[in-house]
This record gives structure tokens, sequence and C-alpha cells, in this order.
């Protein structure tokens, strides 16, 4: 089975801000950085490609429904999905 990988389109919090005091490179921040990495992220990773991977060998034929943007949690400061409506194939 080839290995599946996502990491967060839209961070579920969103009321924080940082300034850079120098011009920077941004790489991917999905778990962080330095002393704000995550440090339960390989867990998470680990999570993530065992339910993902478990979910893609049951229903090899699953798809995300066809919708303008999945319906979300109503709030400023924490977001996420409310749910994702998919097709099992």
């Amino acid at each position: 089975m080839e290995s599946l990988s996502a990491l967060r389109f839209d961070s579920p919090v969103q009321v924080t801000s940082r300034v850079p005091l120098e011009d920077v490179e941004i790489q991917h921040l999905a778990f962080g950085h330095g002393p704000h990495f995550c440090r339960r992220a390989p867990v998470a990773r680990l999570e993530g490609e065992i339910a993902i991977g478990e979910l893609a060998r049951r229903f090899p034929e699953m798809r995300p429904e066809r919708a303008p943007r999945p319906p979300g949690r109503a709030g400023f400061e924490l977001r996420g999905l409310k749910s994702l409506p998919v097709n099992p194939g």
C-alpha cells in the first residue's frame, strides 16, 4: 500500500500572530517549529497514518462528496470541520 500523507490546510487556532524581526523562509508549520513544535506530533502522525490507511483499505473507492466547502464549526478562535461528507463508492 502506498504511503498516505496529509497536513492541516487551515489551522484550528486563529487568534495568534507573530511578526518576524527579519526576513525568513517559511516551510510547512502543521506541527509548529522550534520551541513551538508539538511534542505529540509523532503520535498524531502515527494515528493519522493508521486511521487514514485503514479507511483507505476498507473503503478503497471512498471519495469526498462534491461540495463547495465542507461545513465548519461556528467560531472565530477555534475552527474545524463540523463534518466531512463522503461517498463510500
